[in-house]
């Protein structure tokens, strides 16, 4: 697959998510209401807040695409995590209220008859949302857009649900309780998965340091380039999607004249710059007698 912009795969795994994903939803809806099954119900409304999360992937695109300007100078990327984190807060509600009803259900003593048509369209589910939870994996992967990684592990949760709503369709019959308990299920897994978008896209927002093989990489490339090892420590990562910053410092000769060290500090940045595609704001610390 070649390469894609942010916006680029944006545009694209949102739209094919947004289409199959209503479509599946009508369908997983129809059936619910026919058998009056809580768990397929609870099942379309978690594919339907795959196909609202995938008009979010799409507006975060655009918005993330936007150029920098004199009040954002970082630009809008960060639209893509915010996007996330909507997607994460979406998934969470619509699990607290599935096992609200799976509850009242088991309550009630509620028993439901699937037959072969709820069997039939689950499993096309299953399969169909395993493509679209791949595909988005992938395209993700190329693009570097975490909504649309994000909006991939929402189309796999919604995969397995589904798996787990057909294996206890099939063996339904026996129990008049699994209805209920399906969908409890279905509702924990939207809780996991909203924890897990939350934690990676949070992780992303708060600042994470930078790759010890980075650090490594940058320290050699500049002590092959310079000569010698400006002792490049105390690194900062900034995470804004379309563009990442990174801020560290380097040691030089305090004889050193101020012209002479700010070229080195400039030409290690344009390293940084086109060897591994990092914006990058070097700081100029003197280097102590005990440290030459």
């Amino acid at each position: 697959m070649k390469k894609l912009s942010m916006e680029q795969a944006g545009f694209k795994e949102g739209a094919l998510s947004l289409v199959l994903n209503s479509v599946l939803f009508f369908l997983k809806m129809w059936v619910g209401i026919l058998t009056g099954s809580i768990a397929l119900k609870a099942d379309a409304w978690h594919t339907a807040s795959d196909a609202i999360s995938s008009v979010v992937v799409i507006i975060a695109a655009k918005i993330s695409s936007w150029k920098p300007t004199q009040k954002h100078p970082y630009g809008f990327g960060r639209w893509d995590q915010i996007a996330a984190l909507f997607i994460a807060f979406f998934l969470g509600a619509i699990g607290f209220n599935s096992i609200i009803s799976a509850i009242q259900s088991l309550g009630s003593r509620t028993s439901v008859t699937y037959g072969m048509l709820a069997i039939g369209i689950t499993a096309f589910s299953v399969v169909t949302k395993l493509l679209m939870a791949l595909y988005a994996f992938r395209l993700g992967k190329v693009s570097r857009n975490s909504s649309v990684r994000a909006d991939g592990w929402h189309n796999m949760s919604d995969a397995i649900s589904s798996m787990i709503v057909l294996i206890g369709i099939i063996i339904a019959g026996h129990f008049w309780w699994m209805d209920g308990v399906l969908g409890i299920i279905v509702a924990l897994m939207l809780f996991q998965a909203a924890f897990e978008i939350a934690k990676e896209t949070i992780h992303v927002l708060l600042g994470d340091e930078p790759d010890p093989k980075l650090v490594a990489s940058i320290i050699e490339e500049s002590t092959k380039m310079l000569g010698f090892n400006p002792q490049p420590h105390h690194f900062h990562f900034h995470d804004y999607s379309v563009q990442k910053e990174l801020v560290f410092h380097i040691r030089l000769d305090p004889e050193m004249p101020l012209g002479k060290a700010h070229t080195i500090a400039s030409e290690v940045e344009k390293m940084v710059e086109d060897k591994f595609n990092l914006y990058a704001t070097v700081h100029m610390d003197v280097t102590h007698e005990s440290e030459k």
